[in-house]
């Protein structure tokens, strides 16, 4: 909780000095671009937008920052126009990474162009890691490597690459990690830190006396002077908590009535005079309740003035009527069916995602009802679908409709149509008191656990939906409706469905995670609707029964399914175009797939049984075919040759894989992953492999890489990761003239990097790390592209070329550990006046960390790059002294000297500049009493480990405008003032 604040704090100080006007002097891009925006917030609404964002956004609010937070504009398949120019138009964008994130095509294309605007624009840029580690932004793996796994490989064919880029070197950027804390650990904080403060805290819409008492808990927690506002719909938890003053909220006069009636009655502030005696009175009848006046006006937006007066007429009771008639004005305006469909939201939808429960109305409507209805809902509004695709009801209007379901029989929840309620659902199932009224029940996620019996369902006819969870019986159940159009029991305790079940318009079957059942039912049965079968996780399914009365199923999900050894024949579900036997552990072998021509995705991942891979000449359709860990698999047969509409190919980490096709040659192929296999050489690659943008051979036992990869002109993305035989590269890798990335870290074997004949401007990222390469090649410059260069722990790396210097894009440059390099290359050639021949001048980040032979770092002064540095790292090295150039890179925020043992003075640093020398046994105080350098404390400053620290000088003490120092680990700091 205390790194949280502070990291928060230093976020804020660092975006109001990077937006600040005052505090930089303007550059040249300064001037060119006109920002609208101080900060631009990118983040993923579902995860952070009502806490950190929301306190961030305050944040950089009250000092003054003018911060664009994308609330308020629509979403659509694409990034909008206006988006892209909040983006152009911001001085700074903040990226808050958070486990959904990646989940977002949005906030994908969000990253992307804020990355663009970064390097063609000069944009700040920083990075929030809030419950997520950098690592996995980096290389895509938990949340980010599971979002990733389920994008459409072919419908995001173009941006995946793009993608995956952009999280890299946005991870790879300097940022803060957020992590996740406990209440009780929240509680001390507030009681610590806020005792003595004088506060204003205000508690927005209270529900439960936990939320008062973990926010505020106890009445002198707060300093003197404090107030603290409190807003709930239930008067107990003020009562509970002690409120000192409780002010009931007034109704709105007529004038603010009146427009805001207006606003959604007539889309303008006062209506026209023939329909104003007619607004008076409907003002007069909603008692100025906001809500009332919202849902009134747009049930009589459009309508003729016969209408209005036929709703006042309706209007019983005068104006002391319950608030709930007002609200009912709309619900009585509806067709049946419109009814029907606005309980079922209201008793158990509400809050819940659009695209999960649109397929449910429509198994219990039909497809015109549903989309005619959700429209006309959202028009009274009713309903409201919000941009997180959330369907939103105001609790009132919940109410009401929840009323109307309970009104249908007030005594007897079995004669109601919808039972919601643990309380209602524990007693209908208990007592077997459902009757056939009942066409809908739902048990709470949250609720304890229900038990039921075998008749528990047997009035219950009309039955078209249910959704529950941890149910507890013993036996079977021995009727279930057969008017069952969405079923969805996860953790059914059934061992079998009940044999007369015939649900002919069942959509939807979803029973995952129900380890009791053994089997569905015996012989055949016709579903003809039934489109999705989600039995995923049922560890205790050995067997499936004929599937010949399904003709129309899609989706059979069967992932986890432990038990299963076999599948049945699969040519009566010739639509079937996802089939999902992950983790099937038990599955030995596959049925005949050319009778099911339509599929377009097969995973077994996790298939470790399996042995042999199907023909796959009849299913030419197929798009994505994933094979990560079938262990015991030993070749993927030539028959993948058939496969012309394939996109995407995973064999990774199938330890057992010895044999790969010879040649591929797949037009649609984009992406391959074959990592972690025995596979010795890589195919050879057809001419029409032309779409292949992907291709991943990490761990793979590989000496060279067929020359034919070249013909892969489309490629972008190669890695190579521990691939530690490889010994060479294609000699004419820059032929790939569309390659943005090359990995190949951890070739330990690769000695030699092949020249760049040709200017290649697309490689952007080169990573060597770890790997045996001795030399760069002159010919290095004519990567002009490249903006990301990693040789860490290259360690029989002993020189650079002079060309390095000519690599103008180049933003990172990572020297570590590279024990052997003993020297920097000198630049020979003479600056342009017109900067055509300036040394790195974009670097941003550069690290010598433990190049131990290094004697001196005067190659800083060989640099252009004063104007973007902010990273610099030489620790672990030999230097006696720094240049005094170090005060020509303005930008310079972190200079790592740790463990620089033979270190005895640093110069005039840059004003903003964070060093750390942690370990410098032999610095000098004398560096302390410069001029340059008497500003360069914190009043926190660190002393720990200091083993000699003598008094300072007074012209050496802190100042305002000060500097971090950490001085850990002194073990003398001569004070030579003595």
């Amino acid at each position: 909780m205390e790194q949280s604040k502070q990291n928060m704090a230093s976020l804020t100080n660092e975006a109001a000095a990077s937006s600040s006007s005052s505090s930089l002097p303007l550059s040249s891009t300064d001037h060119q671009n006109h920002y609208t925006y101080e900060v631009f917030l990118s983040f993923r609404g579902k995860d952070t937008r009502y806490d950190f964002t929301d306190h961030l956004h305050n944040a950089l609010w009250l000092r003054g920052i003018k911060t664009f937070r994308d609330d308020k504009l629509s979403r659509g398949e694409d990034i909008s126009q206006e988006l892209l120019r909040a983006i152009e138009e911001s001085r700074v964008s903040i990226v808050v990474f958070s486990q959904n994130y990646a989940s977002s095509r949005w906030c994908l294309d969000e990253l992307v162009k804020i990355l663009d605007c970064r390097k063609s624009k000069g944009q700040k840029f920083r990075a929030v890691f809030y419950k997520v580690a950098p690592s996995d932004v980096r290389q895509q793996t938990g949340a980010f490597g599971d979002a990733f796994a389920k994008i459409d490989q072919c419908e995001y064919k173009d941006s995946i690459g793009k993608w995956r880029m952009a999280l890299e070197e946005a991870a790879d950027l300097s940022g803060w990690t957020f992590e996740e804390g406990r209440v009780d650990q929240g509680v001390s904080f507030i009681k610590e830190r806020m005792q003595d403060k004088k506060v204003l805290l205000i508690l927005d819409d209270v529900s439960h006396s936990s939320q008062l008492k973990n926010l505020v808990p106890s009445p002198d927690c707060f300093g003197p002077g404090s107030r603290i506002l409190i807003t709930t719909r239930d008067k107990r938890w003020l009562i509970a908590h002690e409120v000192n003053e409780v002010y009931e909220v007034k109704m709105l006069d007529d004038r603010h009535a009146f427009e805001l009636f207006s606003l959604h009655a007539f889309k303008r502030n006062e209506p026209p005079s023939h329909y104003l005696e007619l607004a008076q009175h409907v003002i007069h009848y909603a008692q100025g309740l906001p809500l009332a006046l919202i849902v009134l006006g747009s049930h009589l937006f459009r309508r003729s003035t016969e209408e209005w007066e036929a709703t006042i007429g309706s209007c019983k009771g005068g104006p002391q009527a319950d608030i709930q008639k007002v609200l009912k004005l709309s619900y009585d305006a509806l067709g049946q069916d419109l009814k029907e469909l606005f309980l079922d939201i209201a008793c158990f939808f509400k809050d819940k995602r659009a695209a999960n429960v649109k397929p449910i109305l429509e198994a219990c409507y039909d497809h015109k009802t549903m989309v005619i209805g959700i429209a006309q809902l959202q028009e009274k509004a009713l309903i409201r679908i919000d941009k997180d695709d959330q369907i939103w009801m105001h609790d009132l209007i919940e109410e009401m409709g929840r009323d109307i379901v309970y009104q249908e029989s007030p005594d007897e929840p079995g004669k109601r149509s919808r039972v919601w309620s643990e309380e209602d659902v524990d007693y209908v199932l208990t007592n077997n008191t459902g009757t056939n009224k009942v066409i809908g029940i739902q048990v709470p996620w949250q609720s304890s656990t229900i038990s039921l019996n075998a008749k528990s369902f047997s009035e219950m006819k009309n039955l078209r939906y249910i959704s529950m969870r941890r149910i507890f019986f013993s036996g079977d159940i021995d009727y279930l409706s057969n008017q069952l159009g969405w079923l969805d029991w996860q953790a059914c305790p059934l061992q079998c469905f009940p044999s007369d079940f015939h649900a002919n318009k069942l959509v939807n079957l979803d029973i995952s995670w129900s380890h009791e059942i053994r089997r569905l039912w015996e012989g055949r049965k016709n579903f003809s609707r039934l489109t999705c079968m989600n039995l995923s996780h049922c560890r205790s399914l050995k067997k499936l029964p004929d599937l010949s009365g399904i003709p129309n199923l899609k989706k059979l999900n069967l992932d986890g399914c432990e038990s299963l050894k076999k599948l049945p024949d699969l040519s009566g579900i010739p639509n079937l175009k996802k089939l999902d036997l992950s983790g099937c552990v038990s599955l030995k072998e596959l049925p005949d797939l050319s009778r099911i021509p339509n599929l377009i995705g097969l995973n077994l991942n996790g298939c470790v049984s399996l042995k042999k891979l199907p023909d796959f000449c009849g299913i030419p359709n197929l798009k994505k075919l994933e094979l990560y860990k079938c262990t015991r698999l030993v070749e993927v047969p030539d028959s993948i040759r058939f496969l012309h509409n394939l996109v995407t190919l995973n064999v990774d980490c199938c330890s057992n894989l010895i044999k790969f096709p010879r040649k591929i040659n797949l037009k649609s192929l984009e992406t391959i992953s074959i990592s972690d296999c025995k596979v010795e050489e890589f195919s050879e690659v057809g001419e029409e492999m032309v779409s292949l943008k992907s291709l991943m051979l990490k761990g793979t036992c590989f000496k060279e890489l067929h020359p034919s990869i070249t013909r892969l002109i489309g490629l972008k993305y190669l890695c190579l990761w521990d691939s530690q035989n490889l010994k060479t590269l294609p000699y004419n890798i820059y032929e790939l003239h569309n390659l943005e990335a090359l990995y190949a870290s951890g070739c330990l074997k690769l000695a030699t990097f092949p020249k760049i004949l040709v200017k290649m401007d697309s490689l952007r990222h080169l990573s060597l790390e770890g790997s045996d390469i001795r030399e760069l090649d002159e010919s290095i410059e004519n990567l002009i592209g490249l903006e990301y260069l990693n040789l860490i722990d290259c360690k029989n790396l002993t020189t650079l070329p002079c060309s390095i210097y000519g690599l103008q894009n180049l933003e990172f440059l990572d020297l570590g550990e590279c024990s052997k390099l003993v020297r920097f290359p000198t630049n020979t050639k003479i600056l342009n006046v017109d900067g055509c021949s300036l040394s790195l001048p974009k670097l941003q980040a550069f690290s010598t960390k433990g190049c131990s032979l290094l004697s001196d770092c005067d190659f800083l002064m060989t640099l252009d790059c004063w104007e973007t540095l902010e990273r610099l790292n030489l620790s672990r090295n030999n230097f006696v002294s720094l240049p005094a150039c170090l005060t020509k890179f303005v930008k310079l925020r972190e200079l790592d000297l740790e463990g620089c043992k033979r270190l005895r003075e640093i110069p005039e640093l840059p004003p903003n500049v964070k060093p750390k020398i942690r370990g410098c046994e032999l610095l000098e105080e004398r560096f302390l009493t410069l001029t340059n350098c008497r500003c360069q404390f914190k009043s926190q400053l660190r002393r720990h480990g200091c083993l000699c620290l003598l008094k300072l000088r007074n012209d050496a003490a802190p100042r305002k405008n000060h500097h971090r120092l950490s001085c850990f680990g002194f073990l003398s700091l001569r004070n030579q003032h003595q």
